[in-house]
């Protein structure tokens, strides 16, 4: 572990969510790629049989199969992993987690290796057809001892470049909380903005994806077609060179079967969950406060144990919520959760405030030292219109709906802007009525604020992705939220159904991330990024050692 330590610090970090995160994206490909591959075969057979010209050529059937297949095709992923939850949790019981994605991953591949089938088996000779259909082949005589027969090569080529295609699938699954390396690299690297995490999970994908294509060429130059269907003569010893290749597909083949079948026994394909398991939504990788209200619950003697289920797109939390997918949330701040509610219509309340994450407008072009707020104004000059003006100064804004507010009130408060009192605490650049400097708001996804500030003016930042580059918000912010509480709109909370909300185990919950452990654990952890929004006692030099130490057993005791 020591040389891991040297190429990859962070990542030992947090080596125990690296596992788990690469048998998730294990889990989806073995079960989904099963699956996909029986149905995708399935269907890729359908195609070229009901064809123009195949052997038993319709019409009807092969339009009504293609356009099933090009619509699903020409889905984006992430958008087909939306749309099919309602369909998702009618089927599985659930939206999330490896178990949820394995639905729309399915879809997602299906229409594409279909296609893939369908090419392959385009290449067999017509005239082997015609052949076989001489002598007297019935129809699915010539599926299996000549289409099949004769394309295995070429399908097991297309298997692999489908397979290769589903990797990239899985990387995307984190947005239902499955999870997998892909969620892992954007969470814990780009959002900490820890380099080697990036790397590690390339390295593991590469790695991943070079053995698929090993296998896949390997198989595909020494298989022939009539050692695979004449089991007469697979296992013939006359040959070594042919009965060794062979042991070593069977065994490969066998020691896949049995992969599969622990991947589907090690995840809950049903999506039930223990009594005593409260499945909490989150979002991003700042979330080991929680590792301290799992230590108060245990120091309490509770039989309550959280589960931490992480998303990486803003709208889905309370989605999963509100359908109950999971149990309780904790990611939004309460203007955010007011909106989503109005808009959504969702049966869901705050049960309890948790933190202040405050929003700070950094700038190194005009940094304290260069001037501040007062240069970056005098710079840009007066504008007045409710349009930017050629050569604006760029300003950059978290792009997702929960910072974006924040970042155009930041700006509001800094003087630069003017703001619509209408739109409340959620305004959209469409609310802001007049540039009083010649700015330019570009919204910009917020794990990425930190690597692009030098092409900017400025960028509103939250503390928790600047913090990570040495970015202080009381040392290098040009100006920064209110960290009170109070009737503080942008306070984060923990968020149940409406029917739960006098839920006592979620109660307990709440009474244990409001303690005091849990404040000191937060002031610790996470400096000026967090401050808890509830009454506690200030951090003193007395304290600081105690604490420290307490931060530090929980650390190592606690694994969400």
């Amino acid at each position: 572990m020591s040389f891991l330590n040297k190429l990859f610090p962070n990542l030992v970090t947090y080596w125990d969510k690296f596992v788990e995160n690469c048998i998730a994206t294990f889990q989806m490909f073995i079960i989904s790629g099963l699956f996909s591959f029986v149905f995708g075969l399935f269907f890729g057979i359908l195609l070229i049989v009901f064809k123009k010209g195949g052997i038993k050529e319709n019409k009807i059937v092969y339009t009504v199969l293609s356009v099933f297949i090009n619509i699903f095709r020409s889905i984006p992923f992430v958008i087909l992993l939306v749309f099919l939850i309602p369909f998702t949790r009618a089927v599985v019981g659930t939206a999330i987690g490896v178990t949820g994605a394995i639905i729309p991953l399915i879809f997602g591949t299906v229409p594409f290796f279909a296609r893939q089938v369908e090419t392959a088996l385009e290449n067999v000779s017509p005239g082997k057809i015609e052949a076989a259909r001489s002598m007297g082949s019935s129809n699915f005589g010539i599926i299996f001892r000549v289409y099949l027969h004769e394309s295995v090569p070429e399908l097991i080529r297309v298997t692999t470049i489908t397979a290769i295609s589903l990797v990239g699938l899985t990387t995307m699954a984190g947005a239902v909380g499955a999870g997998g390396l892909g969620d892992f690299a954007i969470n814990y690297g780009q959002g900490l903005n820890h380099s080697d995490i990036i790397y590690a999970c390339i390295i593991v994908l590469l790695l991943f994806i070079c053995l698929l294509q090993f296998i896949g060429s390997f198989l595909a130059k020494n298989t022939t077609n009539k050692e695979l269907f004449h089991l007469d003569k697979t296992f013939d010893r006359s040959n070594k060179k042919v009965y060794r290749r062979n042991v070593g597909i069977l065994v490969g083949s066998v020691s896949l079967l049995l992969i599969v079948i622990i991947s589907l026994l090690s995840i809950n394909l049903f999506g039930g969950k223990k009594d005593n398991v409260v499945r909490v939504g989150v979002c991003g990788s700042n979330n080991d406060q929680w590792k301290a209200v799992q230590y108060v619950l245990d120091e309490k003697g509770l039989d309550i144990d959280i589960d931490l289920v992480e998303f990486s797109a803003y709208n889905l939390p309370n989605e999963a919520l509100n359908s109950g997918d999971i149990d309780l949330n904790s990611f939004q701040h309460k203007a955010y959760l007011e909106n989503e509610v109005k808009v959504n219509n969702y049966n869901i309340s705050p049960i309890g405030d948790t933190v202040i994450a405050p929003l700070t407008l950094y700038s190194y072009q005009f940094s304290k030292e260069n001037g501040g707020l007062e240069e970056l104004k005098r710079v840009a000059g007066y504008n007045g219109t409710s349009k930017p003006k050629e050569n604006a100064l760029k300003i950059a804004i978290p792009k997702d709906s929960t910072n974006q507010s924040r970042g155009i009130k930041l700006l509001e408060q800094a003087g630069l802007i003017k703001v619509d009192e209408k739109a409340g605490y959620t305004p959209e650049l469409k609310d802001v009525l007049v540039y009083y400097y010649n700015i330019e708001i570009v919204p910009q996804d917020a794990n990425t604020l930190t690597n692009t500030l030098n092409d900017y003016a400025g960028a509103t930042i939250n503390a928790t992705y600047a913090m990570p580059v040495g970015l202080i918000p009381s040392e290098d912010g040009l100006i920064t939220e209110s960290a009170t509480a109070g009737d503080n709109p942008y306070v984060n909370i923990i968020v149940a159904r409406n029917d739960e909300l006098d839920n006592e185990v979620y109660k307990e919950i709440v009474a244990a991330f409001q303690s005091q452990i849990v404040a000191d654990y937060i002031l610790i952890s996470y400096e000026e990024a967090f401050f808890p929004a509830f009454e506690y006692e200030e951090m003193t030099p007395e304290r600081l050692a105690e604490a420290k130490e307490l931060v530090n057993k929980i650390n190592d005791t606690i694994k969400l």
